[in-house]
């Protein structure tokens, strides 16, 4: 899934007591796409689906 991060919901999520900012929100999104478990997840695609990605 792919979130649109605007400064609209970026100021939402602060609101809601989240102490983000775009800047450290893209910084947790990179990290997530190093993760053991992504990393597994995006093989399997392209085992099933070949390497067209």
């Amino acid at each position: 899934m792919l979130i649109n991060c605007d400064k609209f919901f970026i100021n939402e999520l602060q609101k809601e007591g989240y102490d983000l900012d775009y800047k450290k929100l893209i910084e947790i999104y990179r990290k997530s796409r190093e993760s053991d478990g992504y990393q597994k997840r995006q093989s399997q695609k392209r085992k099933m689906y070949g390497d067209s990605e």
